[in-house]
Protein backbone atom coordinates (compact mmCIF):
# COMPACT_ATOMS: atom_id res chain seq x y z
CA UNK A 1 0.00 0.00 0.00
CA UNK A 2 1.78 3.21 -1.12
CA UNK A 3 1.87 6.59 1.21
CA UNK A 4 1.16 8.76 -0.72
CA UNK A 5 -2.31 10.87 -0.39
CA UNK A 6 -4.82 10.38 -3.29
CA UNK A 7 -4.20 13.92 -4.30
CA UNK A 8 -0.47 13.14 -5.43
CA UNK A 9 -1.97 10.76 -7.93
CA UNK A 10 -2.38 12.24 -11.18
CA UNK A 11 -6.05 13.55 -12.20
CA UNK A 12 -6.22 11.56 -15.28
CA UNK A 13 -5.25 8.35 -13.31
CA UNK A 14 -8.48 9.42 -10.74
CA UNK A 15 -12.24 8.72 -11.44
CA UNK A 16 -14.55 11.17 -12.99
CA UNK A 17 -17.28 10.71 -11.32
CA UNK A 18 -20.12 12.92 -12.63
CA UNK A 19 -20.94 10.69 -14.73
CA UNK A 20 -22.65 9.18 -12.06
CA UNK A 21 -23.38 11.82 -9.42
CA UNK A 22 -22.25 15.28 -9.27
CA UNK A 23 -21.94 14.94 -5.57
CA UNK A 24 -23.23 13.17 -2.36
CA UNK A 25 -25.87 14.99 -1.98
CA UNK A 26 -26.98 14.19 -5.63
CA UNK A 27 -26.43 10.52 -3.94
CA UNK A 28 -28.54 11.23 -1.06
CA UNK A 29 -31.25 12.28 -3.50
CA UNK A 30 -31.33 9.67 -5.59
CA UNK A 31 -31.21 7.13 -2.80
CA UNK A 32 -34.70 8.76 -1.37
CA UNK A 33 -35.71 8.25 -4.82
CA UNK A 34 -34.89 4.90 -4.86
CA UNK A 35 -36.41 4.27 -1.65
CA UNK A 36 -39.63 5.59 -3.00
CA UNK A 37 -39.56 3.33 -6.33
CA UNK A 38 -39.26 0.16 -4.04
CA UNK A 39 -42.07 0.97 -2.13
CA UNK A 40 -44.10 1.91 -5.60
CA UNK A 41 -42.78 -1.53 -6.96
CA UNK A 42 -44.21 -3.43 -4.02
CA UNK A 43 -47.78 -1.99 -4.27
CA UNK A 44 -47.74 -2.36 -8.17
CA UNK A 45 -46.33 -5.99 -7.63
CA UNK A 46 -50.07 -6.57 -6.28
CA UNK A 47 -52.06 -5.79 -8.99
CA UNK A 48 -49.66 -5.89 -11.81
CA UNK A 49 -51.98 -9.00 -13.50
CA UNK A 50 -54.97 -7.09 -13.52
CA UNK A 51 -54.91 -5.47 -16.97
CA UNK A 52 -52.22 -4.93 -19.75
CA UNK A 53 -51.68 -1.65 -18.23
CA UNK A 54 -51.01 -2.64 -14.83
CA UNK A 55 -48.32 -5.01 -16.07
CA UNK A 56 -46.84 -2.00 -17.96
CA UNK A 57 -46.87 0.30 -15.34
CA UNK A 58 -45.25 -2.51 -13.18
CA UNK A 59 -42.26 -3.70 -14.92
CA UNK A 60 -41.24 0.18 -16.19
CA UNK A 61 -41.41 1.12 -12.45
CA UNK A 62 -39.16 -2.43 -11.98
CA UNK A 63 -36.82 -1.19 -14.65
CA UNK A 64 -36.40 2.33 -13.64
CA UNK A 65 -35.47 1.45 -9.75
CA UNK A 66 -32.98 -1.14 -11.60
CA UNK A 67 -31.37 1.57 -13.06
CA UNK A 68 -31.11 3.74 -10.67
CA UNK A 69 -29.93 1.12 -7.96
CA UNK A 70 -27.14 0.27 -10.20
CA UNK A 71 -26.64 3.72 -10.47
CA UNK A 72 -26.65 4.34 -6.36
CA UNK A 73 -24.77 1.24 -5.81
CA UNK A 74 -22.41 2.27 -8.47
CA UNK A 75 -20.96 5.66 -6.43
CA UNK A 76 -21.20 4.05 -3.03
CA UNK A 77 -18.89 0.89 -3.87
CA UNK A 78 -16.53 3.53 -5.95
CA UNK A 79 -16.26 6.47 -3.09
CA UNK A 80 -15.78 3.90 -0.31
CA UNK A 81 -12.85 1.73 -2.51
CA UNK A 82 -10.64 4.89 -2.71
CA UNK A 83 -10.73 5.82 0.89
CA UNK A 84 -11.52 3.17 3.37
CA UNK A 85 -10.79 5.30 6.23
CA UNK A 86 -13.59 7.48 5.75
CA UNK A 87 -16.47 6.45 7.87
CA UNK A 88 -19.62 8.58 5.80
CA UNK A 89 -18.58 6.36 2.51
CA UNK A 90 -18.63 2.90 4.30
CA UNK A 91 -21.68 3.84 5.82
CA UNK A 92 -22.69 5.22 2.39
CA UNK A 93 -21.71 2.15 0.66
CA UNK A 94 -23.92 -0.10 3.71
CA UNK A 95 -26.96 1.97 2.95
CA UNK A 96 -26.42 1.54 -0.48
CA UNK A 97 -26.36 -2.42 -0.01
CA UNK A 98 -29.27 -2.61 2.16
CA UNK A 99 -31.30 -0.43 -0.19
CA UNK A 100 -30.31 -3.33 -3.01
CA UNK A 101 -31.16 -5.88 -0.95
CA UNK A 102 -35.04 -4.23 -0.30
CA UNK A 103 -34.86 -3.87 -4.27
CA UNK A 104 -34.54 -7.63 -4.50
CA UNK A 105 -37.33 -8.20 -2.11
CA UNK A 106 -39.59 -6.18 -4.07
CA UNK A 107 -38.67 -7.74 -7.07
CA UNK A 108 -39.01 -11.43 -5.82
CA UNK A 109 -42.86 -10.38 -4.79
CA UNK A 110 -43.50 -8.71 -8.23
CA UNK A 111 -41.73 -12.20 -9.93
CA UNK A 112 -44.18 -14.52 -7.51
CA UNK A 113 -47.08 -12.60 -8.35
CA UNK A 114 -46.18 -13.05 -12.12
CA UNK A 115 -45.17 -16.88 -11.74
CA UNK A 116 -48.72 -17.17 -9.50
CA UNK A 117 -50.97 -15.99 -12.08
CA UNK A 118 -49.53 -17.27 -15.60
CA UNK A 119 -53.05 -17.48 -17.46
CA UNK A 120 -53.23 -13.47 -16.80
CA UNK A 121 -49.48 -13.26 -18.08
CA UNK A 122 -50.24 -14.58 -20.81
CA UNK A 123 -53.48 -12.92 -21.61
CA UNK A 124 -51.62 -10.00 -21.33
CA UNK A 125 -48.71 -9.82 -22.46
CA UNK A 126 -49.15 -8.88 -25.94
CA UNK A 127 -50.36 -5.65 -24.37
CA UNK A 128 -47.08 -4.79 -22.94
CA UNK A 129 -44.99 -5.40 -26.04
CA UNK A 130 -41.43 -6.80 -27.25
CA UNK A 131 -39.38 -4.60 -24.45
CA UNK A 132 -39.95 -7.45 -21.41
CA UNK A 133 -40.89 -10.27 -23.37
CA UNK A 134 -37.58 -11.71 -22.19
CA UNK A 135 -38.41 -11.06 -18.50
CA UNK A 136 -41.54 -12.75 -18.61
CA UNK A 137 -40.43 -15.78 -20.27
CA UNK A 138 -37.59 -16.37 -17.58
CA UNK A 139 -40.47 -15.95 -14.97
CA UNK A 140 -42.98 -17.87 -16.61
CA UNK A 141 -40.17 -20.78 -16.79
CA UNK A 142 -39.32 -20.30 -13.04
CA UNK A 143 -42.37 -20.62 -12.07
CA UNK A 144 -42.16 -24.73 -11.20
CA UNK A 145 -38.79 -23.33 -8.72
CA UNK A 146 -41.07 -20.15 -7.23
CA UNK A 147 -42.51 -20.93 -3.78
CA UNK A 148 -45.73 -19.65 -2.66
CA UNK A 149 -46.10 -16.04 -0.60
CA UNK A 150 -45.49 -18.14 2.61
CA UNK A 151 -42.87 -20.31 0.96
CA UNK A 152 -40.90 -17.71 -0.02
CA UNK A 153 -41.36 -15.67 3.13
CA UNK A 154 -40.00 -18.49 5.15
CA UNK A 155 -36.73 -19.19 2.50
CA UNK A 156 -36.13 -14.90 3.14
CA UNK A 157 -36.31 -15.81 6.73
CA UNK A 158 -34.04 -18.35 6.95
CA UNK A 159 -31.15 -16.99 4.20
CA UNK A 160 -29.69 -14.86 6.61
CA UNK A 161 -29.07 -18.35 8.61
CA UNK A 162 -28.20 -20.15 5.38
CA UNK A 163 -25.31 -17.71 4.29
CA UNK A 164 -23.89 -18.14 8.06
CA UNK A 165 -21.36 -20.52 7.39
CA UNK A 166 -19.95 -17.88 4.46
CA UNK A 167 -19.46 -15.78 7.12
CA UNK A 168 -17.78 -18.44 9.39
CA UNK A 169 -15.50 -19.12 6.82
CA UNK A 170 -14.33 -15.82 5.51
CA UNK A 171 -14.10 -14.64 9.39
CA UNK A 172 -11.88 -17.58 10.73
CA UNK A 173 -9.40 -17.27 7.46
CA UNK A 174 -9.65 -13.95 6.60
CA UNK A 175 -10.88 -11.13 9.13
CA UNK A 176 -9.54 -13.24 12.68
CA UNK A 177 -6.90 -14.91 10.80
CA UNK A 178 -3.70 -13.84 13.22
CA UNK A 179 -1.31 -13.46 9.77
CA UNK A 180 1.91 -15.32 10.63
CA UNK A 181 5.60 -13.23 9.82
CA UNK A 182 8.17 -14.39 8.33
CA UNK A 183 12.15 -12.92 7.38
CA UNK A 184 12.10 -11.03 4.44
CA UNK A 185 14.36 -12.18 0.59
CA UNK A 186 17.44 -13.00 1.72
CA UNK A 187 16.40 -12.99 5.44
CA UNK A 188 16.15 -9.63 5.35
CA UNK A 189 13.06 -7.51 7.46
CA UNK A 190 9.85 -9.60 8.33
CA UNK A 191 7.14 -9.83 6.41
CA UNK A 192 3.49 -10.76 7.10
CA UNK A 193 1.90 -13.22 4.74
CA UNK A 194 -1.87 -12.29 4.44
CA UNK A 195 -3.43 -14.16 1.54
CA UNK A 196 -2.83 -11.45 -0.71
CA UNK A 197 0.55 -11.08 0.58
CA UNK A 198 1.10 -14.49 -0.28
CA UNK A 199 0.39 -13.92 -4.07
CA UNK A 200 3.58 -11.55 -4.10
CA UNK A 201 5.61 -13.53 -2.37
CA UNK A 202 4.78 -16.79 -4.71
CA UNK A 203 6.15 -14.08 -7.53
CA UNK A 204 9.49 -13.84 -5.53
CA UNK A 205 13.01 -14.84 -7.38
CA UNK A 206 13.85 -16.03 -3.77
CA UNK A 207 13.04 -19.72 -3.77
CA UNK A 208 13.55 -19.56 0.01
CA UNK A 209 11.39 -16.73 1.07
CA UNK A 210 8.79 -18.22 -1.18
CA UNK A 211 8.85 -21.40 0.53
CA UNK A 212 8.47 -19.93 3.91
CA UNK A 213 6.06 -17.84 3.35
CA UNK A 214 4.05 -20.78 1.50
CA UNK A 215 4.50 -22.88 4.82
CA UNK A 216 4.50 -20.18 7.55
CA UNK A 217 0.88 -19.45 5.73
CA UNK A 218 -0.76 -22.99 5.50
CA UNK A 219 0.65 -23.84 8.69
CA UNK A 220 -1.26 -21.53 10.36
CA UNK A 221 -4.07 -21.95 8.39
CA UNK A 222 -3.81 -25.18 10.02
CA UNK A 223 -4.77 -23.80 13.22
CA UNK A 224 -8.42 -23.28 12.01
CA UNK A 225 -9.37 -26.16 10.03
CA UNK A 226 -11.41 -27.91 12.09
CA UNK A 227 -13.65 -24.82 11.88
CA UNK A 228 -13.10 -24.25 8.00
CA UNK A 229 -13.89 -27.69 7.36
CA UNK A 230 -17.30 -27.51 9.45
CA UNK A 231 -17.91 -24.06 7.75
CA UNK A 232 -17.14 -25.46 4.51
CA UNK A 233 -19.40 -28.64 4.78
CA UNK A 234 -22.11 -26.30 5.70
CA UNK A 235 -21.77 -23.87 3.01
CA UNK A 236 -22.36 -27.07 0.68
CA UNK A 237 -25.31 -28.06 2.84
CA UNK A 238 -27.08 -24.19 2.39
CA UNK A 239 -26.82 -25.07 -1.19
CA UNK A 240 -28.09 -28.02 -1.01
CA UNK A 241 -30.84 -26.92 0.76
CA UNK A 242 -31.50 -24.05 -0.89
CA UNK A 243 -31.98 -26.28 -4.41
CA UNK A 244 -34.20 -28.69 -2.33
CA UNK A 245 -36.67 -25.90 -1.06
CA UNK A 246 -37.04 -24.87 -4.65
CA UNK A 247 -37.71 -28.41 -6.04
CA UNK A 248 -34.48 -28.34 -8.15
CA UNK A 249 -33.02 -31.51 -9.25
CA UNK A 250 -29.34 -30.69 -7.94
CA UNK A 251 -27.45 -27.80 -6.95
CA UNK A 252 -26.08 -27.79 -10.16
CA UNK A 253 -29.27 -27.48 -11.94
CA UNK A 254 -29.76 -24.45 -10.17
CA UNK A 255 -26.79 -22.59 -10.08
CA UNK A 256 -26.82 -23.09 -14.34
CA UNK A 257 -29.95 -21.10 -14.20
CA UNK A 258 -28.93 -18.39 -11.45
CA UNK A 259 -28.79 -14.68 -13.04
CA UNK A 260 -27.11 -12.79 -15.25
CA UNK A 261 -24.72 -10.07 -14.80
CA UNK A 262 -25.51 -7.29 -13.92
CA UNK A 263 -28.51 -8.79 -12.33
CA UNK A 264 -31.54 -7.36 -13.87
CA UNK A 265 -34.03 -10.85 -12.79
CA UNK A 266 -33.04 -11.89 -16.37
CA UNK A 267 -32.03 -16.28 -15.86
CA UNK A 268 -30.84 -18.24 -19.17
CA UNK A 269 -30.17 -21.67 -18.45
CA UNK A 270 -27.05 -23.76 -19.01
CA UNK A 271 -27.23 -27.23 -19.88
CA UNK A 272 -25.76 -29.45 -17.14
CA UNK A 273 -24.68 -31.66 -19.98
CA UNK A 274 -22.17 -28.61 -20.61
CA UNK A 275 -20.50 -28.95 -17.52
CA UNK A 276 -19.99 -33.03 -17.80
CA UNK A 277 -18.45 -31.95 -21.38
CA UNK A 278 -16.59 -29.55 -20.00
CA UNK A 279 -14.87 -31.01 -17.51
CA UNK A 280 -14.46 -34.14 -19.32
CA UNK A 281 -12.96 -33.21 -21.92
CA UNK A 282 -10.44 -31.14 -20.09
CA UNK A 283 -9.01 -34.00 -18.40
CA UNK A 284 -8.38 -36.02 -20.70
CA UNK A 285 -6.72 -32.87 -22.31
CA UNK A 286 -4.02 -32.56 -19.78
CA UNK A 287 -0.98 -32.94 -21.59
CA UNK A 288 -0.03 -29.32 -22.18
CA UNK A 289 -0.76 -28.77 -19.25
CA UNK A 290 1.71 -31.35 -17.72
CA UNK A 291 4.22 -29.88 -20.25
CA UNK A 292 3.84 -26.89 -18.89
CA UNK A 293 5.35 -27.91 -15.53
CA UNK A 294 7.78 -30.12 -16.75
CA UNK A 295 9.31 -26.85 -19.02
CA UNK A 296 8.77 -24.88 -15.69
CA UNK A 297 11.13 -27.16 -13.52
CA UNK A 298 13.76 -27.19 -16.39
CA UNK A 299 13.67 -23.43 -16.52
CA UNK A 300 13.81 -22.87 -12.60
CA UNK A 301 16.72 -25.50 -12.55
CA UNK A 302 15.41 -27.19 -9.79
CA UNK A 303 15.07 -31.17 -9.40
CA UNK A 304 11.76 -30.80 -8.01
CA UNK A 305 9.03 -28.61 -8.70
CA UNK A 306 7.22 -27.77 -5.32
CA UNK A 307 4.10 -25.65 -5.24
CA UNK A 308 5.85 -22.50 -3.94
CA UNK A 309 7.27 -23.04 -7.69
CA UNK A 310 3.99 -22.64 -9.59
CA UNK A 311 3.83 -18.89 -9.48
CA UNK A 312 7.44 -17.61 -10.14
CA UNK A 313 8.24 -15.17 -13.55
CA UNK A 314 9.97 -17.55 -15.33
CA UNK A 315 11.24 -14.85 -17.23
CA UNK A 316 13.23 -13.86 -14.39
CA UNK A 317 15.25 -17.21 -14.59
CA UNK A 318 16.43 -17.03 -18.58
CA UNK A 319 19.64 -15.91 -19.27
CA UNK A 320 18.63 -14.62 -22.34
CA UNK A 321 16.46 -11.71 -20.46
CA UNK A 322 18.35 -8.35 -19.81
CA UNK A 323 15.93 -6.48 -17.32
CA UNK A 324 14.66 -9.04 -15.24
CA UNK A 325 12.05 -6.13 -13.52
CA UNK A 326 10.69 -3.95 -16.60
CA UNK A 327 8.28 -1.39 -16.10
CA UNK A 328 5.17 -0.65 -17.62
CA UNK A 329 3.25 2.67 -16.91
CA UNK A 330 -0.63 2.72 -17.04
CA UNK A 331 -0.25 5.20 -19.97
CA UNK A 332 2.04 2.55 -21.59
CA UNK A 333 -0.21 -0.17 -20.94
CA UNK A 334 -3.06 1.43 -22.39
CA UNK A 335 -1.61 2.31 -25.72
CA UNK A 336 -0.27 -0.87 -26.27
CA UNK A 337 -3.39 -2.26 -25.14
CA UNK A 338 -5.09 0.28 -28.15
CA UNK A 339 -2.79 -1.01 -30.40
CA UNK A 340 -3.24 -4.77 -29.13
CA UNK A 341 -7.02 -4.50 -30.11
CA UNK A 342 -6.53 -3.66 -33.85
CA UNK A 343 -7.76 -6.94 -34.80
CA UNK A 344 -10.97 -6.25 -33.43
CA UNK A 345 -11.90 -3.54 -36.17
CA UNK A 346 -11.45 0.40 -35.48
CA UNK A 347 -15.10 0.69 -34.02
CA UNK A 348 -13.88 -1.32 -31.07
CA UNK A 349 -10.92 0.77 -30.46
CA UNK A 350 -12.95 3.85 -30.55
CA UNK A 351 -14.64 2.75 -27.70
CA UNK A 352 -11.86 1.43 -25.53
CA UNK A 353 -10.17 5.09 -25.94
CA UNK A 354 -13.43 6.77 -25.40
CA UNK A 355 -13.39 4.88 -22.10
CA UNK A 356 -9.80 5.80 -21.33
CA UNK A 357 -10.78 9.46 -22.42
CA UNK A 358 -13.20 10.04 -19.75
CA UNK A 359 -11.35 8.63 -17.04
CA UNK A 360 -12.79 5.58 -15.67
CA UNK A 361 -10.14 3.68 -14.66
CA UNK A 362 -8.70 4.48 -11.09
CA UNK A 363 -5.29 2.18 -10.73
CA UNK A 364 -2.56 3.82 -9.01
CA UNK A 365 -2.43 2.63 -5.58
CA UNK A 366 -2.11 5.56 -2.67
CA UNK A 367 -2.83 6.26 1.32
CA UNK A 368 -6.03 4.31 2.37
CA UNK A 369 -7.17 2.64 -0.79
CA UNK A 370 -8.66 -1.16 -0.89
CA UNK A 371 -5.95 -3.44 -1.76
CA UNK A 372 -7.72 -4.91 -4.46
CA UNK A 373 -6.60 -6.73 -7.95
CA UNK A 374 -9.14 -5.51 -10.02
CA UNK A 375 -12.92 -4.79 -10.29
CA UNK A 376 -15.33 -3.50 -12.83
CA UNK A 377 -18.71 -2.79 -11.84
CA UNK A 378 -20.82 -0.69 -14.22
CA UNK A 379 -24.45 0.89 -14.28
CA UNK A 380 -26.80 1.35 -17.37
CA UNK A 381 -26.87 5.04 -17.32
CA UNK A 382 -23.26 5.91 -16.32
CA UNK A 383 -21.49 2.71 -18.45
CA UNK A 384 -18.49 0.79 -16.55
CA UNK A 385 -15.75 2.44 -14.45
CA UNK A 386 -12.44 -0.15 -13.41
CA UNK A 387 -10.74 -0.62 -10.50
CA UNK A 388 -7.48 -2.15 -10.56
CA UNK A 389 -4.16 -2.40 -8.63
CA UNK A 390 -1.53 -1.37 -10.68
CA UNK A 391 1.87 -2.19 -10.12
CA UNK A 392 3.96 -1.78 -13.02
CA UNK A 393 4.71 -5.53 -14.09
CA UNK A 394 3.56 -6.88 -17.52
CA UNK A 395 1.20 -8.92 -15.20
CA UNK A 396 -0.68 -5.55 -14.18
CA UNK A 397 -0.68 -4.34 -17.91
CA UNK A 398 -2.49 -7.45 -18.47
CA UNK A 399 -5.14 -7.80 -15.94
CA UNK A 400 -5.93 -3.95 -16.50
CA UNK A 401 -7.03 -5.43 -19.95
CA UNK A 402 -8.87 -8.19 -18.47
CA UNK A 403 -10.61 -5.42 -16.98
CA UNK A 404 -11.13 -3.45 -19.88
CA UNK A 405 -12.33 -6.14 -21.88
CA UNK A 406 -15.03 -6.29 -19.60
CA UNK A 407 -15.79 -2.84 -19.96
CA UNK A 408 -15.70 -2.28 -23.36
CA UNK A 409 -18.49 -5.51 -23.31
CA UNK A 410 -20.53 -3.40 -20.80
CA UNK A 411 -20.50 -0.40 -23.60
CA UNK A 412 -21.54 -2.76 -26.52
CA UNK A 413 -24.58 -3.69 -24.38
CA UNK A 414 -25.79 -0.17 -23.07
CA UNK A 415 -25.30 1.12 -26.48
CA UNK A 416 -27.53 -1.71 -28.04
CA UNK A 417 -30.12 -3.04 -25.67
CA UNK A 418 -33.00 -2.23 -23.11
CA UNK A 419 -31.44 -1.92 -19.22
CA UNK A 420 -33.09 -5.64 -18.61
CA UNK A 421 -31.81 -7.32 -21.40
CA UNK A 422 -28.20 -5.07 -21.42
CA UNK A 423 -26.52 -8.09 -18.86
CA UNK A 424 -24.11 -10.76 -19.71
CA UNK A 425 -25.30 -14.32 -18.99
CA UNK A 426 -22.48 -15.82 -16.84
CA UNK A 427 -21.12 -18.57 -18.93
CA UNK A 428 -20.09 -16.03 -21.78
CA UNK A 429 -18.85 -12.95 -19.33
CA UNK A 430 -15.41 -13.87 -19.45
CA UNK A 431 -14.68 -14.40 -23.21
CA UNK A 432 -13.99 -10.66 -23.64
CA UNK A 433 -11.73 -10.17 -20.22
CA UNK A 434 -9.67 -12.93 -21.76
CA UNK A 435 -9.71 -12.34 -25.86
CA UNK A 436 -8.10 -8.97 -24.53
CA UNK A 437 -5.38 -10.55 -22.36
CA UNK A 438 -4.57 -13.38 -25.35
CA UNK A 439 -4.64 -10.16 -28.09
CA UNK A 440 -1.76 -7.95 -25.38
CA UNK A 441 0.38 -11.06 -25.17
CA UNK A 442 -0.05 -11.94 -28.74
CA UNK A 443 0.87 -8.10 -29.84
CA UNK A 444 3.50 -8.02 -27.09
CA UNK A 445 5.03 -10.96 -28.71
CA UNK A 446 5.34 -9.25 -31.93
CA UNK A 447 6.01 -5.46 -31.22
CA UNK A 448 8.14 -5.48 -27.73
CA UNK A 449 10.76 -8.40 -27.36
CA UNK A 450 12.05 -6.63 -23.93
CA UNK A 451 8.23 -7.31 -22.49
CA UNK A 452 7.65 -10.68 -24.53
CA UNK A 453 9.07 -13.32 -22.07
CA UNK A 454 6.97 -11.93 -19.28
CA UNK A 455 4.29 -11.80 -21.34
CA UNK A 456 4.38 -15.17 -21.99
CA UNK A 457 5.04 -15.83 -18.53
CA UNK A 458 1.07 -14.34 -18.12
CA UNK A 459 -0.01 -15.83 -21.33
CA UNK A 460 0.70 -19.26 -19.68
CA UNK A 461 -0.64 -18.15 -15.89
CA UNK A 462 -4.19 -16.70 -17.69
CA UNK A 463 -4.65 -19.09 -19.52
CA UNK A 464 -3.57 -22.66 -18.20
CA UNK A 465 -5.35 -21.33 -14.77
CA UNK A 466 -8.82 -20.66 -16.70
CA UNK A 467 -8.41 -23.62 -18.42
CA UNK A 468 -7.01 -26.21 -16.69
CA UNK A 469 -7.06 -24.85 -13.07
CA UNK A 470 -10.43 -23.94 -12.90
CA UNK A 471 -11.91 -27.31 -14.56
CA UNK A 472 -10.37 -29.07 -11.27
CA UNK A 473 -11.79 -26.82 -8.94
CA UNK A 474 -15.07 -27.46 -10.65
CA UNK A 475 -14.65 -31.16 -10.44
CA UNK A 476 -13.52 -30.76 -6.95
CA UNK A 477 -16.85 -28.64 -6.42
CA UNK A 478 -19.04 -31.36 -8.20
CA UNK A 479 -17.97 -33.72 -6.03
CA UNK A 480 -18.58 -32.04 -2.72
CA UNK A 481 -22.65 -31.15 -4.04
CA UNK A 482 -22.97 -34.27 -5.31
CA UNK A 483 -21.95 -36.20 -2.26
CA UNK A 484 -23.79 -34.19 0.31
CA UNK A 485 -27.10 -34.36 -1.87
CA UNK A 486 -26.51 -38.10 -1.94
CA UNK A 487 -26.84 -38.19 1.69
CA UNK A 488 -23.14 -38.14 2.84
CA UNK A 489 -21.23 -35.54 4.97
CA UNK A 490 -17.78 -33.56 4.26
CA UNK A 491 -15.20 -33.83 6.78
CA UNK A 492 -11.41 -33.16 6.16
CA UNK A 493 -10.48 -36.77 5.45
CA UNK A 494 -13.08 -36.54 2.14
CA UNK A 495 -11.90 -33.21 0.95
CA UNK A 496 -8.34 -33.32 1.42
CA UNK A 497 -8.14 -36.78 -0.19
CA UNK A 498 -10.40 -35.47 -3.25
CA UNK A 499 -7.95 -32.30 -3.60
CA UNK A 500 -4.64 -34.75 -3.18
CA UNK A 501 -6.27 -36.76 -6.11
CA UNK A 502 -7.36 -34.17 -8.44
CA UNK A 503 -3.38 -32.41 -7.97
CA UNK A 504 -1.66 -35.83 -8.34
CA UNK A 505 -4.18 -36.12 -11.73
CA UNK A 506 -3.40 -31.98 -12.87
CA UNK A 507 0.04 -31.59 -11.51
CA UNK A 508 1.82 -34.95 -11.22
CA UNK A 509 5.53 -33.02 -11.82
CA UNK A 510 4.63 -30.61 -8.34
CA UNK A 511 5.95 -32.52 -5.35
CA UNK A 512 3.02 -31.31 -2.70
CA UNK A 513 3.97 -30.45 0.72
CA UNK A 514 4.08 -32.97 3.41
CA UNK A 515 0.73 -31.77 5.40
CA UNK A 516 -1.64 -30.09 1.75
CA UNK A 517 -4.09 -27.68 3.49
CA UNK A 518 -4.55 -25.77 0.40
CA UNK A 519 -7.75 -27.12 -0.30
CA UNK A 520 -8.97 -25.11 2.72
CA UNK A 521 -8.23 -21.76 0.68
CA UNK A 522 -10.90 -22.30 -1.85
CA UNK A 523 -13.75 -19.28 -3.04
CA UNK A 524 -15.76 -20.86 -0.64
CA UNK A 525 -17.63 -17.91 -0.29
CA UNK A 526 -18.71 -17.28 -3.96
CA UNK A 527 -21.80 -19.33 -5.69
CA UNK A 528 -21.86 -22.70 -6.20
CA UNK A 529 -20.43 -23.81 -9.64
CA UNK A 530 -18.78 -20.52 -10.93
CA UNK A 531 -15.57 -22.04 -12.00
CA UNK A 532 -17.11 -23.59 -15.33
CA UNK A 533 -17.54 -20.32 -16.67
CA UNK A 534 -13.97 -19.42 -16.66
CA UNK A 535 -13.08 -22.83 -18.43
CA UNK A 536 -15.95 -21.58 -20.77
CA UNK A 537 -14.23 -17.98 -21.15
CA UNK A 538 -11.09 -19.66 -21.88
CA UNK A 539 -12.83 -21.42 -24.47
CA UNK A 540 -14.40 -18.90 -26.12
CA UNK A 541 -11.67 -16.14 -26.10
CA UNK A 542 -9.05 -18.76 -28.15
CA UNK A 543 -11.66 -19.76 -30.63
CA UNK A 544 -12.51 -15.88 -31.10
CA UNK A 545 -8.63 -15.51 -31.44
CA UNK A 546 -7.84 -18.02 -33.67
CA UNK A 547 -10.89 -16.99 -35.27
CA UNK A 548 -10.08 -13.64 -36.32
CA UNK A 549 -6.43 -14.60 -37.10
CA UNK A 550 -8.15 -17.54 -39.95
CA UNK A 551 -10.42 -15.22 -41.24
CA UNK A 552 -13.24 -17.45 -40.54
CA UNK A 553 -14.73 -14.42 -37.81
CA UNK A 554 -15.13 -10.78 -38.65
CA UNK A 555 -14.90 -8.16 -36.19
CA UNK A 556 -18.26 -7.29 -36.66
CA UNK A 557 -19.30 -11.02 -35.81
CA UNK A 558 -17.53 -9.71 -32.69
CA UNK A 559 -19.53 -6.78 -32.12
CA UNK A 560 -22.34 -8.49 -32.64
CA UNK A 561 -21.93 -10.84 -30.18
CA UNK A 562 -21.42 -8.20 -27.57
CA UNK A 563 -24.29 -7.17 -28.06
CA UNK A 564 -26.23 -9.71 -27.74
CA UNK A 565 -26.58 -9.63 -23.99
CA UNK A 566 -29.79 -11.40 -22.53
CA UNK A 567 -31.34 -11.85 -25.89
CA UNK A 568 -30.09 -15.19 -26.34
CA UNK A 569 -28.82 -18.20 -24.72
CA UNK A 570 -25.10 -18.92 -24.03
CA UNK A 571 -24.68 -21.78 -25.98
CA UNK A 572 -26.13 -20.09 -29.40
CA UNK A 573 -24.23 -16.65 -28.48
CA UNK A 574 -21.06 -19.54 -27.88
CA UNK A 575 -21.73 -21.55 -31.02
CA UNK A 576 -21.34 -18.40 -33.23
CA UNK A 577 -18.36 -17.73 -32.21
CA UNK A 578 -17.32 -21.00 -33.26
CA UNK A 579 -16.99 -22.29 -29.75
CA UNK A 580 -19.87 -24.62 -29.07
CA UNK A 581 -19.66 -25.24 -25.38
CA UNK A 582 -21.87 -29.05 -26.16
CA UNK A 583 -18.45 -30.47 -28.32
CA UNK A 584 -15.53 -31.55 -26.77
CA UNK A 585 -13.57 -30.12 -29.54
CA UNK A 586 -14.08 -26.48 -28.43
CA UNK A 587 -12.07 -27.15 -25.06
CA UNK A 588 -9.37 -29.15 -26.89
CA UNK A 589 -8.68 -26.61 -29.41
CA UNK A 590 -8.23 -23.99 -25.98
CA UNK A 591 -5.66 -27.08 -24.68
CA UNK A 592 -4.02 -26.43 -28.30
CA UNK A 593 -3.78 -22.70 -28.31
CA UNK A 594 -2.36 -22.91 -24.88
CA UNK A 595 0.20 -25.18 -25.50
CA UNK A 596 1.59 -23.23 -28.79
CA UNK A 597 3.18 -21.46 -26.30
CA UNK A 598 4.60 -23.73 -23.64
CA UNK A 599 7.78 -24.02 -26.16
Amino acid sequence: MSSRPRSAVPERHRWDLSRVFADADAWEAAHADLTDRINDLHTRAESATDSATALQDALDTYERAVCLDQRVSLYASLREKTDTSDETRTERATRARKTSAALEEARRALFRHLAAHPDAVERHRDGVGDRFAGLLEDVLREREHTLGPEGERVLAAVSDALDSPKRTYWTVTNEDFDAPTVAGPGGGDAVEVTWLRLQTALRHPDREFRRRAFEAYYERLGRVEGTATRAIADVVASHVARADARDYDSVREMALRKETYPSTGRRLALPESVHDTLTGTVHEALDPWHRAHERRRETLGVDQLRPWDLRVPLATHRDDVADADPEVSVDEATNLLLDAVAPLGEAYRETLAGLLAERRVDALPHADREDLLGFGPWGYDPGPYLFVTYDGTVKAASILAHELGHAVAAEHLREARDPLDATMPRPVEEVPSLLHELLLADHLFDERPDLAPFARDRLLEFLGGNLFRTARNATLGHRAHRHVEDGGDLGRERLAGWHTDLVAEFQPAVEPPETDRRWLAGSYRREPYHHYQYVLGAAGSTAVFDGLRAGDLTPADYRTFLRTGATEDSVTMLSRLGADPREPSTYERAATVFDRYVD
